[in-house]
């Protein structure tokens, strides 16, 4: 029986990644943008959607701080973390 027994944590829980989340739903604006932390996320047209007005979107925040946008399986666009446009060969430490 293990009655009482307890085990001391030491250490913190951003150490694995619990405390910040990385995926935020929103709407896509009227000017194809998703506002995100004060950002607005501009999203180019592409040979499926020309414009992807009041699309529910996921907004992924990376690990080097990259943002990206989800639309399904289909990422929309990828941006820096001043909300600057990348291609999808650039670093985030080049914006």
């Amino acid at each position: 029986e293990l009655s009482g027994f307890t085990v001391a944590w030491f250490g913190n829980r951003s150490a694995f990644g619990w405390a910040r989340r990385t995926r935020f739903t929103r709407a896509v604006g009227r000017d194809n943008c998703v506002r995100f932390e004060g950002l607005a996320l501009q999203l180019p047209a592409d040979r499926h959607r020309a414009h992807c007005i009041k699309a529910r979107v996921k907004v992924r925040r990376h690990a080097d701080g990259t943002l990206s946008v989800w639309h399904g399986p289909r990422r929309l666009a990828k941006c820096a973390s001043t909300g600057e446009p990348l291609a999808d060969g650039e670093l985030a430490a080049a914006a």
